[in-house]
């Protein structure tokens, strides 16, 4: 008896059965790692992922701010003791300006669900001579305002986070006027030991100027009216 001739199928029939096959598989695979298992990556996973980095370089930012600005603060009573009148006041304005952003980092933490704290790890740099000390913020300024600070928001800017994104470019803004101020102080420590002298810091975003010869903030436009005076 001869063997019985399997029934040929066409192109369209065996498209559909690999079509089933794969759907099948997708099905599967869905059962043995549902979207709710850790082991299944997804958008909202890796979204998380990205969100939590954001919220690390916050927690940088917002201590590096915190410390340095409790050095700034510490600094200016050593100018003062010194004989620095002017250097004290541009150092205790610089504190204000950083308070202020550290603020500002604080209310992006916040907003991301999370609670700002001061990691262990860098402490605030011990107080040395005042040219010492002058150096120390500058370095440390330049840094932030070249390195970690533009990594930030890019990363900010990534994770679409708008709030984390203005903190850390206004700081950043803030920081090259500092590093500028600092900079010019550095150079002639001599010219610092005038009478104090105010600065003027925009409570909004720290900003920082030396003069007030302007009608709105460079860096979030806002209201001349809300600089503060710091000597």
């Amino acid at each position: 008896m001869p063997a019985l001739a399997r029934p040929s199928r066409d192109p369209f029939t065996r498209t559909r059965l690999v079509i089933y096959s794969a759907a099948a598989a997708v099905a599967l695979i869905g059962t043995l790692w549902p979207s709710s298992s850790p082991l299944a990556p997804s958008a909202a996973h890796a979204s998380l992922l990205a969100s939590s980095k954001t919220i690390e370089n916050l927690q940088a930012a917002y201590t590096s701010a915190m410390r340095m600005g409790e050095a700034a603060r510490q600094f200016a009573a050593r100018a003062e003791e010194d004989g620095y009148p002017k250097l004290a006041s541009l150092l205790r304005a610089t504190a204000r300006s950083r308070e202020i952003h550290s603020g500002l980092f604080a209310a992006a933490i916040k907003a991301a669900g999370a609670v700002p704290t001061l990691a262990a790890e860098p402490k605030a740099p011990k107080s040395g001579t005042t040219a010492e000390n002058v150096a120390t913020l500058l370095a440390q300024a330049k840094d932030e305002r070249d390195n970690t600070l533009p990594k930030f928001t890019s990363q900010a800017r990534t994770d679409r986070n708008t709030q984390a994104a203005d903190a850390l470019r206004h700081a950043r803004q803030g920081l090259i006027e500092h590093a500028r101020l600092l900079g010019e102080a550095s150079e002639n420590l001599d010219a610092m030991k005038a009478p104090k002298s105010a600065y003027f810091v925009h409570t909004p975003c720290g900003f920082l100027v030396e003069k007030l010869d302007i009608q709105r903030c460079p860096v979030c436009f806002g209201k001349r009216e809300d600089f503060q005076s710091v000597d």
